[in-house]
């Protein structure tokens, strides 16, 4: 029956659609191969799709490094987040995971090994790919002022040096190490 008004198309039912499920993953594993272990079971078990969560202290990993390395790994998964702990993330540093170099030290299985033979060829390789393509490259989380200078010296023109935290504790320290100098404080002993 068709309303007045209306087109047969209009009454019909929609078609129906598959149900699509998603798997969430809480904690997120502490090593490389336990991740990927987790993404290919999850892609034969027929998830649509992987969710991480963003809980400060919780994983190792932020969200953004491990669904890129997770991604590898499969062709028909989506990945994404339930959400983004933007009450104790500056947007800044949201950036920072973005353009982070602790993704390409998750791919290589060194997470959070700065500066080991393995991160610093890949940087030359991205630095060399960047430039012959006629790309910016950057970097972040890499804490070392030596491989910081080389790195720009390379041609990197956009640096994350340090995060707002790490700066303001660095200067607190300073002060601090000022006022007990100037003080006649031993370092390190409140009160002497």
């Amino acid at each position: 029956m068709t309303l007045p008004g209306t087109s047969a198309a209009a009454t019909r039912r929609p078609a129906s659609r598959r149900f699509r499920f998603a798997l969430s993953v809480n904690r997120l594993p502490d090593s490389k191969p336990d991740w990927r272990e987790i993404v290919v079971k999850a892609d034969q078990l027929g998830f649509a799709s992987i969710l991480t969560d963003d809980h400060l202290g919780e994983s190792k990993y932020f969200p953004i490094p491990a669904m890129a390395a997770a991604a590898g790994s499969c062709d028909r998964l989506r990945f994404g987040t339930i959400v983004f702990n933007n009450d104790f993330r500056h947007p800044a540093l949201l950036a920072e995971d973005v353009v982070d170099s602790n993704d390409l030290l998750l791919n290589l299985d060194k997470p959070g090994q700065f500066g080991a033979p393995e991160h610093l060829a890949a940087m030359e390789r991205v630095i060399a790919a960047a430039k012959a393509h006629g790309k910016w490259v950057g970097f972040g989380g890499d804490r070392n002022l030596d491989r910081q200078v080389k790195f720009i010296r390379d041609g990197v023109p956009f640096a994350t040096t340090q995060s707002d935290f790490a700066c303001l504790i660095a200067e607190a320290t300073r002060i601090t190490g000022e006022l007990r100098e100037k003080l006649g404080h031993a370092a390190g002993r409140p009160g002497s």
